[in-house]
C-alpha cells in the first residue's frame, strides 16, 4: 500500500486552528430540587444464595437479594439459561427486594449454568436497568471456563452495532440432520450480545463443538425469522476455548418470493407500493375503471418500491391488478385522496407544483455540476414560447427546453451543455450530462430565472416564479485522486465514498489499472471494492441455508484526505 501527496500550487497557505474550551464556573447557583437528586443509580446485588460461581449444586431453587425495591420487565422473554432447561423455572419477587427462581425439574450433572437476566430487572421508583446482569452456578465440581469471542459487522459496509445476539450450539446435543435448522427452531446452548464496536466474548462455555451465528434479533425470540432479520454464520464449527477470533458479517437474505407488502394513497393522483425485494416489470391493470389517464411509473432507488401517478378517475377508490411478466401477485384496492381533499387537507400542498433544487444557499457551486431541479410531480408540458434566462455576471443566455413526458427532473448546465429532462429515480438521479470538458466558468455569478407558469405537471399545475443566485468555485479549491488498483482477473465493483457514505463515483472494474478523480471537495473520502462472485455489478447478499456467505467487500485501510488544490496518488493491493 502506497500513498503520495503532491502538491498543486506554490501559492497555498494552509492554517490549521485548534481551539479547546473549559468551563470552569457558572455565575448562577443551581439548586437541586426537593428530595435530592434523581436516582440514575440500577439496583445492586447484596447476597447470592447459594454464593455465585458455587459449585456441586443440588438444589431446586436460588435467591437473589438486592439493596432496593425492584421490579421485573419482561423476564419470560430476558432471561435466557444456558445450557437451555426443559422447562422455564418459575420466577418472582420476595417482599420486592428477593429475585427467587425455583427449577422445575433436575438440573443436568456436571454442567455449568448461565442465567443472564439482559434488561428485565430494573429498580421500582426509577426504572433504572441492571443491563447485562448474570448469575452462573455448577451442578459438578468445577465451573466451565472456556469461551469463545470475535467480532460482528455488517457485511455490506463493515459498520457495527451494540446489542447482535451471538449464538453458540453445541452440536453434540442434536443429530446431524437437525443442525441445519437449529437458529430457526432452538434457543441457543450459549449467547451473549455485542459491544458498540461489533466485539463479543462468550464465557463459561462446556469443552466441545459448536455452530455459531450472529443474529439481530427483532422480535427478541433468540430464533432466526427469515427475511425479516439480518443473520451472519461461520463456515465452520468452533472449537470451545480457541485463541481464535472468530469474525462474522451479518446480512439480510434476498426473500424467495416476490410479495407486495402494502399499497397506499401518498396524495392526489399518487400512489406507493412495496415490495419485500427489488422488482422489475411491474405491470398495473384498473379493475374497477375502463381507463386511467396519463399513467406514470417510478420505481424507487433500491427498486423494492413503485409509485404509479395518474390523473383523476372520480370514485373514491382504485382497484388494481399486480402483476409481473410472467404472473399475478397481488390485487390492491387502494382509497384515493380527491382533489377537493387534498385541496382542503394540509396535504393540499403536494397538489401544488413544488419546485427544489441542489443550489444550497450560501455554498459555492462545483463549476463542472449541472444545476438541478425537482419537482414533486411529473411535469407534463411547458410554455415553449418563452426562455429561461440564465445570466453570467453581466452576460445574458437564453435556454431552450424540451420535456418528455415521464420526467420530474431538470439539468441545466450553460453554452454548449444541453438541457436535459430526467426520468427521475426520486432521490438518487443519474446526470447524464456531467463531463470534465464541459460546465460553468471558475470564480462566477451566475443568476436564473424561470418565469412563473413555465412549466405544467400531469394535474395541470403550474410552477410559481423560480429565482436562483450562485457563485462557483475556483478550480484550485478542488482536489484529485490518482487511485493505482491491483487486483487479478475477475468482476469487482470500485466506489469512492465521502465521509457520510454516499458513493461519489462507482466503477466496474475487470482487473488492475489507475483511475483519476478530479474535482473533488476537501475532505475525508474512502475508497470501497465488491468482490462479485457473479458479474451483476452490485453487491449480492448470502444465503444460510445454501451456505452462501455474502460477497465480500474490503476497504482501504485509511482514509484519504483530499485537500485543496493537492494531488493525492495512492497505491493499493486489497487483501481478502
Amino acid at each position: 500500500m502506497l500513498m503520495r501527496l503532491r502538491k498543486k500550487s506554490a501559492s497555498l497557505r494552509s492554517t490549521c486552528i485548534t481551539s479547546i474550551l473549559f468551563l470552569f464556573h457558572s455565575c448562577a447557583t443551581i439548586m437541586a430540587p426537593n428530595g435530592g437528586p434523581k436516582d440514575t443509580t440500577p439496583p445492586k446485588v447484596v447476597r447470592y444464595m447459594p454464593d455465585s460461581a458455587a459449585t456441586n449444586y443440588k438444589g431446586s431453587e436460588i435467591n437473589i437479594a438486592f439493596n432496593e425495591y425492584i421490579q421485573l420487565k419482561d423476564i419470560n422473554n430476558q432471561l435466557i439459561i444456558s445450557p437451555p432447561l426443559e422447562e422455564q423455572p418459575d420466577i418472582k419477587l420476595l417482599k420486592y427486594k428477593v429475585l427467587n427462581i425455583q427449577f422445575k425439574k433436575p438440573l443436568k450433572e456436571n454442567t455449568t449454568y448461565t442465567l443472564n437476566f439482559g434488561n428485565s430487572i430494573a429498580d421500582y421508583n426509577e426504572g433504572n436497568v441492571l443491563d447485562g446482569f448474570q448469575y452462573i452456578f455448577s451442578t459438578g465440581s468445577f465451573i466451565d471456563s472456556l469461551k469463545v469471542s470475535g467480532k460482528v459487522q455488517y457485511a455490506y459496509d463493515h459498520k457495527t452495532e451494540k446489542g447482535i445476539l451471538v449464538m453458540l450450539y453445541d452440536v453434540s446435543q442434536y443429530d446431524a440432520s437437525a443442525l441445519d435448522s437449529l437458529p430457526y427452531k432452538v434457543i441457543p446452548s450459549y449467547f451473549t450480545k455485542t459491544k458498540p464496536d461489533g466485539s463479543f466474548r462468550i464465557t463459561n462455555i462446556h469443552e466441545g463443538k459448536y455452530k455459531i451465528f450472529a443474529l439481530k434479533d427483532i422480535n427478541n425470540n433468540y430464533k432466526y425469522d427469515a427475511e425479516s432479520e439480518f443473520i451472519g454464520f461461520s463456515d465452520s464449527l468452533v472449537t470451545a476455548g480457541t485463541k481464535q477470533e472468530i469474525a462474522l458479517e451479518m446480512f439480510k437474505e434476498t426473500p424467495k418470493k416476490l410479495r407486495m407488502l402494502k399499497a397506499d394513497a401518498l396524495g392526489y393522483g399518487h400512489i406507493v407500493m412495496v415490495f419485500n425485494q427489488p422488482v422489475e416489470n411491474i405491470h398495473l391493470k384498473p379493475l374497477n375503471v375502463s381507463k386511467v389517464p396519463t399513467e406514470i411509473m417510478e420505481y424507487s432507488p433500491k427498486m423494492d418500491s413503485l409509485h404509479y401517478w395518474f390523473e383523476g378517475v372520480g370514485g373514491d377508490s382504485l382497484k388494481l391488478q399486480v402483476s409481473t411478466d410472467d404472473k399475478i401477485l397481488d390485487t390492491a384496492e387502494v382509497r384515493l385522496v380527491t382533489k377537493e381533499q387534498a385541496t382542503k387537507s394540509p396535504k393540499g400542498e403536494k397538489l401544488k407544483l413544488v419546485c427544489k433544487t441542489n443550489i444550497l444557499p450560501g455554498q459555492l457551486q462545483n463549476p463542472i455540476d449541472p444545476v438541478r431541479l425537482f419537482f414533486n410531480h411529473p411535469l407534463k408540458g411547458l410554455e415553449k414560447e418563452r426562455n429561461l434566462i440564465l445570466k453570467e455576471d453581466t452576460a445574458r443566455q437564453k435556454i431552450d427546453l424540451s420535456v418528455s413526458p415521464h420526467g420530474d427532473t431538470l439539468s441545466i448546465m450553460p453554452m454548449k451543455i444541453s438541457v436535459q429532462l430526467i426520468k427521475n429515480k426520486l432521490t438518487d438521479v443519474v446526470d447524464t450530462t456531467k463531463t470534465a470538458s464541459f460546465g460553468f466558468s471558475e470564480d462566477k455569478n451566475y443568476s436564473l430565472f424561470i418565469p412563473p407558469g413555465y412549466f405544467t405537471d400531469i394535474f395541470g399545475q403550474k410552477n410559481d416564479t423560480i429565482k436562483l443566485g450562485f457563485k462557483t468555485h475556483e478550480q484550485k479549491y478542488y482536489g484529485t485522486l490518482k487511485l493505482k488498483l491491483n487486483v487479478p482477473q475477475g468482476a469487482y465493483v470500485l466506489q469512492l465514498l465521502d465521509s457520510k457514505d454516499v458513493v461519489v463515483k462507482e466503477e466496474q472494474v475487470m482487473d488492475g489499472k489507475t483511475f483519476f478523480y478530479d474535482y473533488l471537495t476537501p475532505g475525508n473520502y474512502k475508497i470501497k471494492l465488491i468482490i462479485e462472485k457473479k458479474p451483476d455489478h452490485q453487491w449480492t447478499p448470502g444465503n444460510y441455508l445454501e451456505k452462501k456467505q455474502p460477497e465480500k467487500v474490503v476497504f482501504y485501510s485509511q482514509p484519504l484526505i483530499i485537500r485543496s488544490d493537492w494531488d493525492l496518488e495512492a497505491e493499493w493491493k486489497p487483501e481478502y
